[in-house]
């Protein structure tokens, strides 16, 4: 799904926060209401594998998560995704259209991971040198543990945050896909 000014030739943007908008990963709630966490996340695709990165966290039992993440005051959605792919992966890509909408609406969804509210914004990339190959930075974040190729076959059966993988998977099957999907 790609919109006006989402193309690859045009990096989306994203105007300042409003009230109750969350921008730069706000938690709580705001004067009109719950926050809402906004974030990129990138779809690499590279011979029917996926990047991905892992994560594993005391008390948890591991999980796996697109790259990508929020964005800092006056950063656009393009380069806080290419940032973050830098930084949890060392890859350097180029955003291109938006593909995937996922939200999490926290009372729809028994308040499993919490009650900020958030919406993940998926955008296809590419890695702008091919040869590059992604890996663990020198510094990463907590709980990162490695970066993967994983095979599209395998997603079905592995602990993907949020939980898109049947969708995902449909979305890069065909030219349909789904606009707006829940967590």
């Amino acid at each position: 799904m790609a919109g006006p000014g989402l193309g690859e030739n045009s990096p989306p943007s994203v105007d300042p926060p409003g009230p109750g908008l969350g921008g730069a990963g706000a938690t709580g709630a705001g004067p009109n209401g719950p926050s809402i966490r906004l974030t990129a996340k990138a779809v690499v695709v590279r011979d029917g594998a996926l990047l991905l990165v892992e994560y594993r966290c005391p008390g948890d039992t591991g999980h796996f998560s697109l790259p990508g993440g929020r964005t800092r005051p006056g950063e656009s959605l393009a380069e806080a995704l290419a940032r973050k792919v830098r930084e949890e992966t060392c890859l350097e890509v180029r955003v291109g259209p938006l593909f995937l909408v996922v939200e999490y609406v926290p009372d729809r969804h028994g308040q499993v991971h919490g009650p900020l509210h958030r919406v993940q914004l998926l955008f296809r990339c590419t890695a702008l040198d091919t040869g590059q190959e992604p890996r663990m930075p020198d510094t990463h974040e907590p709980g990162q543990y490695a970066v993967h190729w994983m095979p599209l076959t395998e997603l079905p059966r592995i602990r993907l945050q949020p939980a898109v993988a049947e969708p995902l998977c449909e979305a890069l099957a065909g030219p349909g896909g789904r606009d707006l999907l829940a967590w």
